[in-house]
């Protein structure tokens, strides 16, 4: 048996669908976004007050392992998610971090694994650069 739609009939029922998956998409969205948790555990300002040394941790639920990031940032600010992003590692044991001076900082652990480390954090000031040189270290 062949079913004789006409073509309003079949805009409305795509409709519906489209509006279906939209809506799905939205609530799956919401979950997903929801799913991890993001803590700053410590700022600590530079020598200079120039910059603030941020520790995030974040933690995704019992199927991951809690992870560790570190940003430098202006002072007071908000990390972004991937912006400033200097370190991110998770199952990390005897983290410390220390300014050495108002241009290097020090990262220790004793032991991680570590996804992400830069080795070095430049931000433009006025007609000059800001430079920070970062080491990373195994206790």
């Amino acid at each position: 048996m062949i079913l004789k739609m006409g073509t309003r009939s079949l805009k409305r029922i795509l409709l519906f669908i489209l509006l279906v998956l939209l809506c799905l998409g939205i609530v799956a969205f919401w979950f997903l976004s929801r799913g991890c948790s993001n803590i700053e555990t410590q700022r600590i300002p530079s020598p200079n007050s120039l910059v603030d040394l941020v520790i995030n941790e974040s933690d995704c639920g019992a199927t991951t392992s809690k992870g560790v990031k570190i940003h430098i940032v202006d002072p007071k600010a908000v990390p972004r998610w991937y912006n400033d992003e200097i370190f991110f590692a998770e199952s990390v044991d005897g983290l410390e971090v220390r300014w050495l001076n108002n241009e290097s900082l020090q990262i220790l652990y004793s032991d991680a694994n570590i996804y992400n480390f830069r080795n070095r954090w430049i931000k433009k000031r006025g007609s000059g650069f800001q430079e920070i040189n970062i080491l990373l270290n195994k206790k």
